[in-house]
């Protein structure tokens, strides 16, 4: 009896590759969505950095008027003003028509301006300022998606304090 070699591989060698290559793509799967959702976590958490940043150089540049920006509650906005003190808000805007904004103006135009932003750009977004002593805390919150472990309606909330002092 002659002895032949076995050439290729066997139908339960392929198997096993097959499974183990499967087991390797769905954990790439899963990393890759993990991934996006940190991704997107992040991009949330720089915008409102970004927001906080923005209202506190608003209020060093308005000093006169840093005392109207205190007590704001963007679960609670306020109406646009009268008087828009900035010209890309300015309909038909020339230099013969730029309002001569007070302080505390530029402070009900910064407070309509910011409130909107931050419901434009964060998900369920809010914003407050308060004043403790002399040092100034913005607090900007939003919601982020989670799974179900972590919250029961799939969604919690974050927040990003930034303290400064004008």
């Amino acid at each position: 009896m002659t002895k032949t070699r076995q050439q290729g591989f066997g139908l339960a060698e392929v198997l096993v590759t097959s499974v183990i290559i499967s087991v390797g793509l769905l954990a790439l799967v899963k990393l890759q969505g993990t991934a996006q959702k940190h991704n997107h976590d992040a991009f949330l958490q720089v915008k409102a950095v970004l927001l906080a940043r923005e209202m506190a150089e608003r209020i060093i540049a308005n000093s006169a008027g840093k005392t109207n920006y205190v007590g704001l509650d963007c679960a609670n906005p306020p109406s646009k003003p009268s008087v828009l003190c900035v010209q890309d808000e300015i309909p038909n805007f020339n230099s013969n028509n730029i309002p001569n904004c007070t302080p505390a103006q530029m402070a009900t135009y910064d407070k309509w301006r910011w409130c909107a932003n931050i419901k434009l750009r964060l998900p369920v977004g809010k914003g407050r300022i308060k004043k403790t002593g002399g040092i100034y805390t913005i607090t900007v919150s939003w919601n982020e998606r989670t799974n179900k472990k972590e919250s029961s309606t799939g969604r919690i909330t974050k927040s990003y304090n930034l303290d400064f002092k004008p």
